[in-house]
């Protein structure tokens, strides 16, 4: 297949000499380095008519048909989705066949996991799992009405499987506004890449690219030796994130942290939930999510909120505190209440997950990742100076 899929890259564009997909046991299917590349050597090059954007979609398939007859009725993200589905369904008739064959069939994003394991998720990601999971059934009725034009039998599975492609291998760059699609709540900017979405993840990487108008490039920062995975960095993302949008959590990640949410704080410090719950300063903080502790440390916030608690006027002097009025102490053993607390929510977790059974080996390969996820909050804990 790589082989297939490299051909039909080559034909429509693609220039690499250094690069090969390897079909890697642990990572998946990846990018590794055919030779030795020095630090800025161009890697790859994808020309803009293999750049897959929305201008692409609308103007040259009958995605863009019904968006012209539905107009506002799909997002950037659902076209991107019925453009998968549709080409899927061409089979060997269509010309991104290599392409199709090449997404992955099976991810690990928590909105693919059984409900009883997505209820094991740290608190803090319940709001973004409850999107993440409302926002695919609103897109299975959309995709599914659009399926209707077209005489096209789509499934549940169908809708999710495309919605993970498009989430883990979209890439953002500069766009224009389309009227004819909803961008209200997803940016219009997201465009798939066929061979440089193999690329995995990493927080330290050796490389860079650059998308735009000329096309995609992607050069090295960094000397590569010859076999070695080729990496690019998906942002600055917590294991939070990466395990949301992604499906994994990364080892030895600087921006790794723990997020405290407004019920933590209350539950843990219910001594001054008489200050905490009537805080409009403190609600809005908390909706910011900066909260949190890493490296060892915890965040600015966390310590002027702790430290503000011990006032007669929690928000005269947390507000006293951001206008650059005042400085507040540490207050440790608030802070070490505070992280007690969220130890043991994260303990009971576990052993929850310890309590569930499954045959699947699919939920076997979930559980581990969220039992990677719970360890890393405890590890960054453990670690806090206080």
């Amino acid at each position: 297949m790589s082989r297939e899929f490299t051909s039909w890259a080559t034909q429509n564009g693609l220039k690499t000499d250094s690069t090969y997909i390897c079909d890697d046991r642990t990572s998946g299917r990846c990018l590794r380095a055919s030779r030795n590349i020095r630090k800025g050597e161009k890697l790859l090059f994808c020309p803009p008519r293999f750049i897959i954007n929305n201008q692409f979609i609308i103007g040259n398939t009958k995605v863009g048909k019904y968006v012209m007859q539905y107009p506002q009725e799909l997002d950037p993200m659902q076209l991107m989705m019925a453009f998968l589905i549709l080409e899927f369904d061409k089979g060997d008739e269509s010309s991104f066949k290599p392409f199709i064959d090449s997404l992955p069939k099976k991810f690990s994003l928590p909105v693919v996991w059984n409900q009883s394991l997505g209820q094991l998720l740290p608190t803090e990601m319940n709001n973004k799992y409850s999107d993440f999971c409302e926002y695919v059934n609103a897109c299975s009725s959309k995709l599914k009405r659009m399926a209707d034009e077209y005489n096209l039998k789509i499934s549940s599975n169908d809708i999710i499987w495309a919605f993970c492609c498009v989430n883990t291998r979209c890439f953002y760059v500069a766009e224009h506004m389309n009227p004819l699609l909803d961008c209200a709540k997803i940016k219009n900017n997201m465009v798939l890449i066929p061979y440089l979405d193999m690329c995995n993840h990493s927080p330290n990487v050796a490389t860079d690219y650059d998308v735009n108008v000329d096309g995609c490039d992607i050069f090295a920062t960094s000397d590569i030796e010859q076999d070695s995975e080729i990496f690019l960095h998906y942002g600055a993302h917590n294991n939070y994130v990466l395990l949301i949008e992604y499906g994994f959590v990364a080892s030895s990640n600087p921006h790794d942290c723990v997020i405290f949410t407004r019920e933590d704080l209350i539950s843990a410090l219910g001594s001054f939930s008489d200050k905490l719950e009537p805080s409009n300063e403190f609600r809005k903080l908390c909706g910011k999510e900066l909260f949190f502790v890493s490296e060892g440390e915890p965040s600015w916030t966390l310590i002027t909120m702790l430290a503000a608690l011990k006032t007669n006027d929690f928000d005269f002097f947390l507000g006293e505190y951001f206008r650059g009025c005042l400085e507040f102490p540490r207050q440790p053993n608030l802070l070490r209440k505070v992280c007690e607390y969220k130890r043991k929510q994260y303990e009971k977790q576990i052993e929850q997950l310890n309590n569930l059974t499954s045959e699947s080996d699919d939920d076997k390969c979930h559980s581990g990742i969220l039992r990677s996820m719970l360890d890393s909050r405890i590890q960054i804990l453990d670690d806090l100076q206080i």
